[in-house]
């Protein structure tokens, strides 16, 4: 995976991207319906950030759901479909949810409660991750052991 947009900026976001520059990944862009949370969460990994759904690029190789149940089905009909791997963090949706909208689609859900303002030690904590591909199902999981043991 080479650029990342999390669609969030709230407690998971915020760790699990931090997490995720820090082992290198390439975050581009930050989504948040608060552009003061886009904007805190994107300069503190030097990207871009957007609070409207339709400034969303359309070049990243995953884009990461993490925003509230309620509000992750919506979102998803919000945005313009691409070729790229779309995964939410939500552990009690299937992933079947981006069915009609995304091709490639999973789920990457570390199980732990995040605080946007504890630093997270993700060594130890478990992820679960599916795919509706086996390929995109290694590459979730090889992100989770980069992440985690």
């Amino acid at each position: 995976m080479k650029k990342i947009i999390f669609i969030g900026a709230g407690n998971l976001a915020t760790q699990l991207s931090s997490a995720m520059k820090e082992q290198g990944y390439d975050i581009i862009q930050i989504y948040s319906k608060s552009l003061k949370n886009a904007k805190i969460l994107g300069s503190s990994l030097s990207c871009d950030y957007t609070d409207d759904l339709n400034q969303i690029k359309d070049t990243a190789d995953l884009y990461i759901f993490s925003i509230k149940d309620t509000a992750l089905q919506e979102c998803i009909r919000s945005i313009k479909p691409n070729k790229a791997l779309w995964v939410h963090t939500a552990g009690s949706i299937p992933m079947s949810v981006f069915e009609p909208h995304a091709k490639r689609y999973g789920v990457f859900y570390p199980l732990q409660t995040f605080s946007k303002n504890k630093k997270v030690n993700f060594s130890n904590i478990p992820f679960f991750v599916e795919a509706n591909s086996e390929k995109d199902a290694t590459l979730l999981t090889d992100m989770a052991l980069k992440i985690s043991q």
